[in-house]
Parts: C-alpha cells; structure tokens; sequence
C-alpha cells in the first residue's frame, strides 16, 4: 500500500526536520487509521490523520450519510502508554 512505502521516509523526515507531512491520491478505499499509526507511535512520534472517505456513514442523530468510517485519527504517547484517538 501507498502508506507503508510512504511511510519509512515520513517518519525520518518528521525525526530530522521535526514535522513531516504525507499525502496519498487516486485511492478508492481506506480502511482504519489506528492501522497506519501505530507505526508512528511505535517509531517515538505524534501524528495526526485525515481522510477523505465516501459518504457512507450518517452522523449521530442523522439520517443523511456525511461522511466515511473513522476519517480523523491522532496518537501520541502519554506515561509510557500509547494513546490513540479516533473520531
């Protein structure tokens, strides 16, 4: 996948510049987050990710589909535990 090809070189640009951003085109289907950043967090590191998905999922209380299956997802480490966030 684009994402563990991407994924060696976002992390050693992030360790040397100190921010490092990736972005992925033409992509059909995106599965959970937590999958693509617990290599992050593994590698020492905070991340933040977005995705825009198909609408495919309705808000809680709505009826119209908004928005894809888990688009916003950050992880960071807090006392020595991995702490991941997904909305």
């Amino acid at each position: 996948m684009a994402a563990d090809v991407g994924r060696p070189e976002l992390i050693e640009l992030a360790r040397r510049q100190g921010i490092a951003a990736m972005a992925i085109g033409n992509t059909h289907h995106f599965s959970a987050l937590w999958a693509d950043l617990e290599p992050i967090i593994d590698a020492g590191l905070v991340a933040w990710c977005f995705v825009v998905g198909q609408c495919a999922v309705a808000p809680y209380g709505g009826s119209s589909r908004l928005m894809g299956t888990n688009p916003i997802g950050s992880t960071t480490r807090f006392l020595g535990c991995s702490v991941m966030l997904r909305c």
